[in-house]
């Protein structure tokens, strides 16, 4: 039996480290909470609830033009598209935690919501957005882990809240 993808990766001189934070306690929201684009927002909640099961994947680059060649040659040649495709769910890639923050803007929003507690929602995506703005003002070569840690915190009080809403028709 093969080695895992995981494994692999960790075998590689330039991964520092894979992390794993467990599981989260998944709940079903109901997508009828927005008004407009109920299968996007079924669609956005699947994919936030993805993001948070998304690994920490610490490299030795400082340099992102070097970082991506490694990827999409290197990696893509020792181990295999499925490893390129691994590290590309990383939660410390910016694009990963930029796409939650458009999932915000363009379906689950105060505009959009129609769940019965409108001032309790617009302060969880409160939290959401001022965690991924650190996130995106964030100038260092790597992106701190804690940071995603907390954003992650945040969109799962965001979906832990909308778990216990009812639509206000």
């Amino acid at each position: 039996m093969g080695e895992s993808i995981e494994d692999l990766l960790r075998s590689d001189p330039h991964v520092v480290s894979i992390e794993s934070e467990g599981t989260w306690n998944y709940k079903e929201v109901n997508p009828f909470l927005f008004k407009e684009r109920t299968d996007w927002a079924k669609d956005y909640i699947e994919d936030l609830w993805r993001f948070l099961d998304r690994p920490y994947i610490v490299d030795d680059f400082g340099d992102h033009a070097i970082r991506t060649k490694w990827k999409h040659i290197d990696v893509k040649e020792l181990y295999g598209q499925d490893a390129v495709d691994f590290l590309q769910s990383n939660a410390l890639r910016t694009m990963n935690y930029a796409f939650v923050n458009g999932c915000l803007i363009d379906v689950i929003n105060i505009d959009n919501y129609c769940g019965t507690n409108p001032d309790g929602f617009e302060d969880s995506v409160s939290k959401v957005r001022s965690s991924c703005d650190k996130l995106i003002d964030d100038k260092s070569d790597s992106t701190p882990i804690e940071l995603v840690k907390d954003f992650k915190q945040d969109i799962y009080n965001l979906l832990d809240f909308l778990s216990y809403q009812s639509p206000d028709f």
